[in-house]
């Protein structure tokens, strides 16, 4: 909004005129395509007035998604520089709710979210109010809430140190683990969302509920072999469920297939399997990222990260691998090769922010030097207010509002001195300003972009 305020010495009658007037390596651009792909019930006649009308309950709103995932500022060098956003699934709106924190998981019911810090495990509300660390322990990592919410699992890298055993070290990884390669002293351990009854289940590494809460998916190397592995709950000793080096894995809704990145042609891609190790599927394909899958809450989608057109955006897929496309652009993930993206169905969306609101044709407004003189004993000034916008306004001076019509001009007559004004006006808010008012003479505020 700009101020206009002109000062003019004519003088004019008492009159109202209305005219009619988001450590993410530097992706490269690709040019490659990227596919983006009841009638009103009749009223009653008199003979059915002392019968029973039917009634008709109105059709449940369609679930909502939101999907959270971590971005980082720059090279993420710092943890100062890791943010957690919710965003609808649907690509309509994305909200920053937490500064220092990355790797978010929700809680079932959308209603808080975990996620990591360099010291440790947090809860927050959703929005991100009520941050509380319920895991103090350096190197916890990669945590997410169990399908019934009583429990968080997460990887403990507390222990690996320099002299630890690491199979292929890589810059972007700050623990040392490149998709399944893990060394032997990260384990998965188990906590309550108040951070009691933690107790370590086995050695791996980005683990995964089943729906059921009775399995954990984990990647870990048992011997020579590396892959995606599962245990129970409870413990017990692992089962392998692929052997190609796979990492990351995410259970789907319906317990029978799991997510995972593995290399295919040294980069990174997203698969799938069976729970049981058969039918394993490659779901992306080219010469660029893809990371960091996770199911829709209806299994029918997935959602992933990927640098293929030219920024680290967010994607979405169906469930077979077809109709990718981008939903969110350029949010740099804090580390692509070992951070979760989280999704949950739940009974709100997070508002778009609002649409600016068209101005007004500028239509020929009366000049305010061919307005009548003011007549004589009214002893100040008129205020005039020009409205630009398609909408009305309403503006505040001194206590008593006054109504500014579209494209349209308001004349208020006020004592002499300083008066103060404040507006919602539409795209910018509460905006407010001052004029001085002088005996017999006009000022003009103008409303517009």
């Amino acid at each position: 909004m700009s101020r206009r305020i002109t000062t003019l010495a004519i003088i004019v009658p008492l009159a109202i005129l209305v005219a009619c007037d988001q450590r993410a390596p530097a992706p490269p651009a690709t040019s490659a395509p990227i596919r983006t792909n009841q009638p009103a019930a009749p009223s009653p006649s008199a003979a059915q007035t002392s019968s029973p009308l039917a009634t008709f309950s109105p059709a449940p709103p369609a679930p909502k998604f939101l999907i959270a995932f971590s971005q980082c500022d720059g090279t993420c060098d710092q943890a100062e520089k890791t943010h957690i956003w919710i965003a609808n699934a649907d690509g309509t709106a994305a909200k920053k709710i937490i500064d220092l924190g990355a790797s978010p998981s929700f809680s079932p019911d959308g209603s808080k979210i975990v996620f990591e810090f360099a010291d440790g495990i947090y809860v927050a509300n959703s929005d991100g109010a009520n941050r509380t660390r319920i895991v103090s322990t350096t190197g916890a990592a990669v945590p997410e809430w169990s399908r019934d919410g009583k429990w968080i699992v997460f990887a403990d890298r507390s222990g690996l140190k320099a002299g630890a055993i690491v199979v292929q070290k890589a810059a972007w990884s700050k623990v040392g683990v490149v998709g399944a390669t893990i060394s032997g002293n990260v384990f998965i351990n188990v906590v309550a969302p108040d951070g009691t009854q933690l107790r370590t289940l086995t050695v791996g590494n980005n683990p995964t509920w089943s729906p059921d809460g009775k399995t954990i998916a984990f990647n870990t190397c048992v011997g020579s072999t590396c892959g995606i592995y599962r245990v129970n709950a409870e413990g017990g000793e692992p089962a392998r469920i692929t052997d190609d080096t796979g990492g990351m894995p995410a259970w789907s809704p319906d317990g029978k297939q799991i997510l995972y990145q593995a290399d295919a042609n040294n980069i990174k891609q997203i698969f799938s399997v069976n729970a049981d190790g058969t039918g394993k599927k490659q779901l992306t394909s080219g010469n660029q990222l893809h990371v960091d899958g996770i199911w829709s809450p209806n299994g029918r989608e997935i959602f992933y990260r990927s640098p293929e057109a030219g920024s680290w955006d967010i994607w979405a897929m169906n469930a077979d691998g077809t109709n990718r496309r981008k939903i969110y652009g350029d949010y740099p993930p804090v580390e692509w090769g070992d951070e979760k993206l989280s999704a949950a169905q739940t009974q709100f969306a997070i508002a778009a922010p609002p649409t600016p609101v068209a101005l007004a044709t500028k239509t020929a407004l009366p000049p305010i030097s061919n307005l009548e003189p003011i007549p004589a004993g009214m002893g100040g000034l008129v205020l005039v207010l020009t409205n630009r916008y398609v909408q009305e306004l309403e503006i505040d001076i001194g206590a008593k509002l006054y109504r500014v019509p579209p494209s349209g001009r308001t004349i208020v007559f006020l004592p002499p001195g300083r008066q103060t004004y404040s507006a919602n006006v539409p795209g910018r808010g509460r905006l407010s300003g001052a004029v001085e008012v002088q005996l017999g003479k006009y000022l003009e505020v103008t409303f517009e972009e």
